[in-house]
């Protein structure tokens, strides 16, 4: 009797060991969640990674900074695309990266049905993407939300160094680099010319600015700036005080009249 309570405890204990030493994976997808991808056009894999809910920037406080809570971003992109992802001198192979969502047949709070989030590379003068009709934006937003259940799908397993990220075949359908220039037509998700930054200056130059935009017309309204340092962390500054940005012009354009005054004195 005495043998076979060790025994079970034994392997009780083991079975326990293996759980701990083999956790769970899965990845996850809610409608409404923003990525942030990476690729190059000639390589074989791309990241992905599920940085949650649009609101969380969309409702940002004006102004706030943050660091996303993502895991070691910077060990994926290595064990990815090499130790060289945030340097490469040929344009052909420097690292693209993205920030996109979608709201596809739902609404999500006050993101209703049509919804689109979209980055450029980083601007002064931030301009965003034009708004248009519901029968305009559900294609790339259905495109965004078969990509984001694709991700939490089976397909996919997260990394070791982030529970939110996928490393995925480039050419597998339904894949981040999939929906770029070439399953996506020349374009993102077959709509967005222009919303991918890269690394060509190194991480100096590569910040994005994030964009939303309902359905209607006019330019999306831009929600605040995504950068990323050497080691791979991505923070997140929201749009500062409309009252800031106007201080910030007025004291530019102040400091420019009082040096073309100077320059015609000395002149």
């Amino acid at each position: 009797m005495k043998k076979h309570n060790f025994l079970a405890t034994a392997l009780l204990a083991i079975a326990g060991v293996g759980l701990m030493a083999s956790p769970a994976r899965a990845l996850t997808y809610n409608p409404g969640d923003l990525f942030i991808g990476f690729y190059d056009a000639s390589g074989t894999e791309d990241y992905l990674i599920n940085i949650g809910p649009a609101a969380q920037y969309r409702d940002a406080a004006p102004g706030t900074s943050f660091q996303l809570n993502i895991g070691s971003t910077g060990a994926d992109l290595i064990a990815t695309f090499g130790a060289d992802w945030n340097a490469r001198p040929a344009i052909d192979v420097q690292l693209q990266w993205g920030v996109f969502g979608g709201v596809y047949n739902t609404d999500v709070g006050s993101d209703l049905e049509g919804t689109l989030y979209a980055s450029k590379a980083a601007s002064a003068t931030p301009l965003g993407f034009a708004r248009k009709n519901l029968s305009n934006q559900a294609g790339a937003a259905s495109f965004i939300d078969t990509m984001g259940n694709s991700f939490a799908s089976l397909n996919y397993t997260a990394t070791v160094n982030s529970t939110v990220a996928a490393r995925q075949t480039a050419s597998n359908a339904q894949s981040y680099a999939f929906y770029q220039a070439g399953g996506g037509g020349g374009s993102s998700f077959s709509y967005f010319v222009g919303a991918q930054g890269n690394f060509g200056s190194g991480v100096a130059g590569a910040s994005l600015d994030l964009f939303r935009m309902p359905i209607g017309s006019g330019p999306g309204t831009y929600e605040g700036t995504f950068s990323i340092d050497s080691g791979g962390t991505i923070t997140f500054t929201a749009v500062p005080e409309p009252s800031t940005v106007a201080f910030v012009g007025v004291a530019a354009a102040a400091l420019a009249i009082i040096f073309r005054r100077r320059a015609l004195k000395n002149s």
